[in-house]
């Protein structure tokens, strides 16, 4: 028998039965995010099982095959031909909104960090002196259930578990959190914990808390790595007189950004060209590649330049890093813009 979503992660079937009655779909198009789309075989039984229930037949259900990293990245074109979606796994962005026809489905990990592990974190953030975090995480995970964990150990929790949830440009109260003497983030892999360091611009003790591998690390030899390659960037980068701003689509296009951006540019007379892109990847960057290009700024996604695009042959700069290039103001870092 496959392996299904459900072995793994809780989500609210009512959310998903109000949905079905509510827009009585014909087709249905399901997104589901990177590393979770290969459940769909049991997660399309489960939906037709639900919908059958209600009494709504011969659905047609459709998976979205196109990367889905959150809800402020989707094809309306592709969304526009259904008449529902069931957008699995993100919360809203902060900053857009999804079409009415598209549903976030919560799914919550079922697993949690053993308290063995939690334990063995607790003892190290004592002998760094430390009594009070912050905690944040990505949706998947119980943010809540986490911190209480971490107060009956005895560690003080800043922030509020309701307002924990963080993206990987948005970091909630996180950068103006007072009184926190470290910061826990709670998700898979480095990327989230290395984005709230850059938030901070590098200040802070952070620690990655991953619930699929039951571990945590010290995130702050890493982060300062990576400051320092970035800083690099930004000093080729002062001397450079061409960019190409990339500009995304749906949650990721940011007119205001771009805007100040081309100001910027056209008040110190160096020259731009704007592109846009829904995905930025190396292919697409050597395409727009010419030896009348200096840099690139990509408005869209900031892990793009931090992550994908990072050993690219030429600067690919945040939003914020372009401005303190050029703005001249090389002292705190400035992340996401």
């Amino acid at each position: 028998m496959p392996e299904s979503i459900s072995d793994y992660y809780n989500f609210d079937e009512e959310v998903i039965s109000q949905a079905f009655l509510k827009h009585r779909p014909k087709k249905v198009l399901v997104q589901l995010p990177e590393g979770l789309k290969h459940f769909y075989p049991t997660l399309l039984e489960k939906l037709e099982n639900i919908s059958e229930g209600l009494g709504l037949h011969n659905i047609e259900f459709h998976i979205d095959a196109s990367p889905i990293y959150g809800s402020c990245l989707m094809d309306l074109t592709l969304t526009s031909r259904h008449d529902l979606v069931l957008h699995f796994g993100h919360k809203e962005y902060p900053y857009w909104s999804p079409p009415q026809n598209v549903v976030l489905i919560d799914l919550q990990y079922k697993g949690m960090p053993t308290s063995q592990t939690i334990q063995d974190l607790v003892r190290e953030l004592v002998e760094e002196g430390v009594k009070r975090v912050g905690i944040y995480g990505t949706a998947q995970h119980d943010i809540g259930k986490i911190a209480e964990a971490f107060k009956r150990e005895g560690i003080d929790v800043a922030n509020d578990a309701s307002r924990a949830v963080i993206f990987g440009c948005w970091y909630s109260d996180l950068p103006s959190l007072q009184g926190a003497e470290a910061y826990i983030i709670v998700a898979g892999g480095e990327f989230h914990a290395l984005g709230a360091g850059l938030a901070l611009g590098g200040t802070g003790k952070i620690y990655a808390l991953d619930p699929y591998t039951n571990s945590y690390s010290f995130m702050n030899p890493y982060i300062e790595k990576i400051l320092r390659k970035r800083y690099y960037l930004l000093m080729k980068a002062e001397d450079m007189s061409s960019f190409v701003i990339i500009a995304g689509i749906c949650g990721q296009f940011r007119p205001a950004v771009i805007n100040r951006l081309k100001s910027l540019i056209q008040s110190k007379r160096l020259k731009y060209t704007v592109a846009e892109a829904p995905y930025v990847t190396k292919e697409a960057l050597g395409n727009l590649d010419n030896p009348y290009v200096d840099a690139f700024i990509v408005t869209s996604c900031p892990r793009l330049p931090i992550d994908d695009l990072s050993d690219y042959h030429k600067p690919v700069l945040t939003p914020g890093e372009a401005f303190m290039v050029l703005e001249g103001s090389m002292g705190r870092y400035i992340y996401p813009w």
